[in-house]
């Protein structure tokens, strides 16, 4: 019996300490083989996914760059088909297959940007004459590797000659990507690298095209000064080929010397250069260059838009202008009659008058519903008008804004000389005009309270030389009072800005005044049936009148009444502001 309890109550009291301490020691080897092996796949799987993406990019690249590289050549109409081979950049020019007659030139090299270097790609369009932006094909690229061979094989070393880059027929692209972050447990990202061979099958296929007889030169070239900032107008008769592709309308300073050139591809014949219509046997031009030309050998620089002739004549540019037609296999004419002027009048439209080349901007419309009230502070002008229609006037950049004390009919550039302030300055006087978009102006220089303004509003375009109205030029080349709007009022009286203005009924020019200007001090003595007194005005700008009171009852106060030394003003019997 004894024995029995004995071994019950050794049952039931537990483990023993050694016996715990072996189980936690057990677990304890376990958890940490368990965290080895998820840390370690962990770890594997993220240098997995860092090399999948350096494959992934390096693959990305080489395949773009295989593929168009084939293209190279295509229909270049150019033999010097490769214009840049260098160790990690190449440039090549090619028809684009899959847009009809649209020559590109493209570029890949490498860019480092934020500190990440890229594979970018440039394709520059040398049918419109439009410059490409800079794509980031792939990231995280160590290296690019460009190896150049002839026909024969042989390695070509020196590509920075045309006639050495002319002899190009295959090359080796090898390129080297790495992860985005070191290897964990190394001090350095992995790397990936692919190579290819590529033969430029493409170059001399299309250079020479079975049509090689280009079509004859456009006739009956006109050109015309639309009267807007860096436009010109040019018509001309089509070609007779059936198989004319487009026209290229060129310019310059001088004869024969083109520093710019408008591509008009005839199934486009509108884009960011120039607005044609087809007339049937003509095509009419409105050409805007925007500095992108394409040169002889096909290159595109850099050169100035149209610029015009300002109306005070400072200076006079007149262009001299010449149009070629080229066909489907790209090949161009000869240059058509070239064509320029400058003449004393003239007028914008086709087949009529003369020719004119010198660009000469017209006063735009005016401005109109120019009204006014309070501001939201005292001492402000709050100015509004209609919205400006830009699209008829697309020259205008800006308003302009005159401010008087008094009624007034011209508006000269200095307008100090005649006491006419600008709210709005003149160009190349450190005040920019109010924007183009602009509805609304708040005038708050130093205006005298319950005092009525006077305000005249013009849009201003390219030639701010028309914002004159001194000397002797004609009103065609300057502004007069009807090329402004104006307005003045106190709010219900009706007034008039200027003689030819009409009269302005509501609108308010004269700003809120609701703190009262400084009390005058006074010292007075005592004479036989009389008081002299002497007076000191208070500084206030915005002093308008002082009434003089006299306590000579149990009335306080009461005005004086000597109305024929001290007029009588508004119940106020008024003392000169300069007076003492």
């Amino acid at each position: 019996m004894p024995n029995i309890i004995s071994h019950k109550a050794r049952r039931q009291s537990g483990f023993t300490m050694v016996e715990v301490l072996i189980a936690i020691f057990i677990t304890g080897v376990i958890s940490v083989a368990v965290y080895s092996m998820y840390n370690t796949f962990f770890r594997q799987s993220g240098i997995q996914d860092q090399t999948v993406v350096a494959q992934q990019n390096a693959r990305v690249a080489l395949n773009l760059m295989e593929r168009e590289l084939m293209n190279a050549g295509y229909a270049a109409d150019t033999d010097h088909v490769i214009t840049e081979a260098t160790s990690n950049s190449i440039k090549f020019k090619y028809s684009d297959p899959n847009t009809a007659g649209t020559r590109l030139e493209v570029r890949y090299g490498l860019q480092t940007t934020g500190g990440i270097q890229y594979l970018v790609r440039k394709a520059d369009n040398l049918t419109t004459a439009t410059i490409g932006d800079t794509e980031e094909v792939a990231q995280y690229v160590e290296t690019l590797t460009l190896t150049y061979f002839d026909i024969d094989g042989n390695q070509i070393t020196d590509t920075s000659t045309e006639a050495n880059r002319d002899t190009i027929k295959f090359l080796t692209v090898n390129i080297v990507t790495r992860t985005k972050d070191n290897i964990q447990g190394t001090a350095a990202p992995g790397t990936f690298m692919l190579e290819t061979h590529i033969r430029l099958r493409n170059i001399g296929v299309g250079q020479a095209s079975n049509d090689t007889t280009p079509p004859s030169a456009p006739a009956s070239v006109q050109v015309r000064d639309p009267g807007l900032c860096n436009r010109l107008k040019v018509k001309f008769t089509k070609s007779p080929e059936g198989d004319v592709a487009g026209y290229k309308i060129y310019y310059g300073v001088s004869s024969g010397t083109y520093e710019g050139v408008v591509t008009v591809p005839l199934t486009v014949m509108s884009g960011s250069q120039y607005s044609c219509t087809d007339a049937g046997s003509s095509i009419e031009c409105t050409i805007v260059p925007t500095n992108a030309v394409v040169n002889a050998d096909s290159t595109i620089t850099q050169v100035q838009a149209l610029a015009h002739t300002p109306s005070d004549g400072v200076s006079t540019t007149t262009y001299f202008v010449a149009v070629k037609s080229y066909d489907n296999s790209l090949n161009p004419s000869s240059f058509s009659s070239e064509v320029t002027g400058n003449p004393v009048t003239s007028s914008a439209v086709f087949d009529s008058g003369v020719d004119d080349s010198t660009i000469n901007p017209v006063k735009p419309a005016a401005a109109t519903g120019l009204t006014a009230q309070d501001g939201a502070s005292d001492g402000q002008v709050a100015l509004s008008w209609t919205a400006y229609n830009t699209s008829v006037n697309p020259d205008v950049t800006g308003f302009r804004i005159y401010r008087s004390t008094s009624p007034f009919t011209s508006y000269p550039i200095d307008p100090t000389a005649s006491g006419i302030d600008w709210v709005a300055g003149e160009p190349g006087s450190g005040k920019p005009e109010l924007a183009q978009g602009a509805t609304s102006y708040t005038d708050s220089g130093s205006l005298i309270g319950c005092k009525t303004y006077y305000y005249a509003l013009a849009p201003v375009n390219c030639d701010a030389t028309l914002i004159s109205d001194g000397g002797s030029d004609p009103d065609s080349k300057k502004y007069v009072q009807t090329d402004y709007d104006a307005t003045c009022g106190d709010g219900s009286t009706a007034c008039s800005p200027g003689t030819g203005f009409a009269a302005e009924t509501g609108s308010d020019t004269a700003p809120d005044k609701s703190t009262s200007p400084s009390a005058p001090t006074i010292d007075a003595r005592a004479g036989w049936k009389r008081v002299a007194l002497s007076l000191t005005q208070p500084a206030d700008t915005d002093l308008d009148q002082t009434c003089v009171y006299v306590n000579d009852s149990s009335t306080y106060p009461a005005l004086l009444t000597d109305t024929g030394t001290y007029p009588k003003v508004n119940g106020c019997l008024q003392v000169s502001l300069t007076s003492t």
